[in-house]
C-alpha cells in the first residue's frame, strides 16, 4: 500500500519497492512462498519474457550505460513481486488489501472532485498547475504536478467495477461513485487515459456477452449507459472538453499531418521509431535507447527537434517502444505475456476479484497505450505490483 501511495510522487514508490525486493530475496532463500506449484514458477517465467529480451538488447545497445542500468534495475521487480505474492498468500491479507485499494481509490476520486470545485485538493495542491495555461487546466489531485491521476484511475477501474457488481446498496455505486469516477477521468483531459478506460470497458462488454449473452449482460450495459450519460453531460457543459474532442476528430481525417496534430505529434515519434526499428529489427537499440539516437534518425522537419528540442525520451506507444528497444524478440515476449492474461481473463465463467486484477494487467500493458514508458521504472513498478496481486488472487477464485 505504501508503494501504491508512492505513485503519487516521482520517486517515493521506489523505497517500499526496494524493501519488498530485499524481503522477497530473503523469503525466496527460505522457500516460504506457499503458492501452488504452477503459480510459483509462473511469475519467473512471465518476468523472463520481458527481462531476457532486455538483456539481449543491452549487449549491443546504442547507449550501453543507460540500457545496462535499466536492465539491472528492472531485475528487482521479480523479488518484489514474489514478496507481494507471499503477503497475499493468506486470505486475510488479500481481503484487507482489496479493501484498502478500494477505499483509497474512492478517497482519490473525491479528493479530485474537491480540487475541481474548490481549486485545491486536501493537501493544498492547486487545480491550475503553474506550467499550464488557464484554458488548458487539468485535474491532478494527489499527483500534482504530474498528470497521472487519470492514468492510475483508468487502470484500476476493474477494482471499482467489481465492488459495484457486488454492492448491495445501489444508490452510492451507480448514482454517486461511478459518474464521479468517469467525470474525474474526463476532466483530466488525458486522451491516453480515455483509451485505457475504453479498453477496460470493452474487455468487460466482450466478457459478459460471451459468458452470459447480450440479454443477460445488463450490468455491463448499465455501466455503459452511465459512461455515455456522463460523457454527454460533461461535453455539453465543458467547452474545453468539447474543443479537445473536436480536435481528436483529426484522427479520422485521412490526412497524416492532421492525425499528427490530433495525436499531439505522436505520429512524428512513431515515424522516427520505425526508422530505428528498420535499422535493428531483431534485438533493438537497447532499453531506453530511443532518446539517445532520436536526432540521428528523425527528419529535418520533425516536430520534436524544432525550436531547440532534442526529441522525446520514449515513443509514447507500447508497441513502438518494445519493437524499437528490444526488437522482434522483445515483441514476441510481450505478446506471450499479454496473451497469457487474455487467456486467463476469458477462461473463467464468472467475474471474480481475481479476474478484476487480471483485467488491470490487460489495461496497464495494453498495446494501444500511448503514455508513460513501457520500460520506465515508474510504470513498471505499478505494472508488476498488479501482476503479483493478480497471480496471488488465483487461489481465492470464488463465484460472486
Amino acid at each position: 500500500m505504501l508503494a501504491f501511495c508512492g505513485l503519487a510522487t516521482q520517486k517515493l514508490v521506489h523505497y517500499p519497492f526496494g524493501f519488498m525486493a530485499v524481503a522477497g530475496v530473503f523469503l525466496f532463500t527460505l522457500g516460504r512462498l506457499s503458492q501452488p506449484h504452477a503459480v510459483k514458477f509462473l511469475l519467473p517465467f512471465l518476468f523472463t519474457l520481458v527481462w531476457l529480451p532486455m538483456c539481449l538488447a543491452t549487449i549491443n545497445a546504442v547507449a550501453m550505460k543507460h540500457s545496462l542500468s535499466t536492465t539491472l534495475e528492472y531485475l528487482h521487480f521479480l523479488p518484489a513481486a514474489y514478496f507481494i505474492m507471499y503477503a497475499c498468500s493468506r486470505p486475510g491479507v488479500y481481503f484487507w488489501l482489496e479493501k484498502w485499494f478500494l477505499w483509497l481509490i474512492i478517497f482519490i476520486i473525491f479528493d479530485a472532485l474537491f480540487q475541481f470545485f474548490s481549486g485545491y485538493n486536501l493537501l493544498g495542491y492547486p487545480y491550475l498547475g503553474d506550467h499550464k495555461a488557464a484554458g488548458d487546466a487539468v485535474l491532478t489531485g494527489f499527483f500534482y504536478p504530474k498528470e497521472r491521476l487519470a492514468l492510475i484511475l483508468s487502470v484500476l477501474f476493474p477494482i471499482v467495477f467489481h465492488y459495484i457488481k457486488g454492492a448491495r446498496l445501489k444508490i452510492f455505486p451507480y448514482v454517486i461513485l461511478l459518474p464521479s469516477y468517469f467525470f474525474v477521468i474526463l476532466m483530466t483531459f488525458k486522451r491516453s487515459a480515455w483509451i485505457m478506460l475504453a479498453t477496460g470497458v470493452a474487455y468487460l462488454l466482450i466478457f459478459f456477452v460471451l459468458k452470459r449473452g447480450v440479454l443477460k449482460s445488463l450490468l455491463s450495459i448499465r455501466v455503459m449507459f452511465i459512461l455515455l450519460f456522463t460523457v454527454s453531460a460533461v461535453v455539453l457543459s465543458s467547452s474545453i472538453l468539447s474543443d479537445r474532442l473536436s480536435k481528436n476528430l483529426g484522427f479520422f481525417s485521412g490526412d497524416l499531418e492532421q492525425v499528427d496534430v490530433a495525436s499531439n505529434y505522436r505520429v512524428s515519434l512513431w515515424k522516427t521509431g520505425y526508422m530505428m526499428f528498420k535499422d535493428r529489427p531483431l534485438l533493438g537499440l537497447g532499453p531506453r535507447g530511443f532518446r539517445h539516437v532520436y536526432e540521428e534518425y528523425s527528419e529535418a522537419d520533425n516536430f520534436w527537434i524544432q525550436d531547440g528540442r532534442r526529441g522525446q525520451t520514449h515513443p509514447h506507444s507500447n508497441i513502438v517502444e518494445v519493437f524499437v528497444e528490444t526488437g522482434v524478440v522483445g515483441f514476441l515476449g510481450y505478446l506471450l505475456l499479454y496473451g497469457y492474461f487474455i487467456f486467463r481473463f476469458f477462461s473463467e465463467e464468472f467475474f471474480t476479484s481475481s479476474l478484476a486484477w487480471s483485467l488491470t494487467v490487460l489495461i496497464v500493458w495494453c498495446p494501444l497505450n500511448t503514455h508513460l514508458a513501457f520500460y520506465g521504472s515508474y510504470w513498471s513498478s505499478f505494472a508488476w505490483m498488479l501482476v503479483a496481486i493478480s497471480l496471488a488472487s488465483s487461489q481465492f477464485r470464488v463465484r460472486d
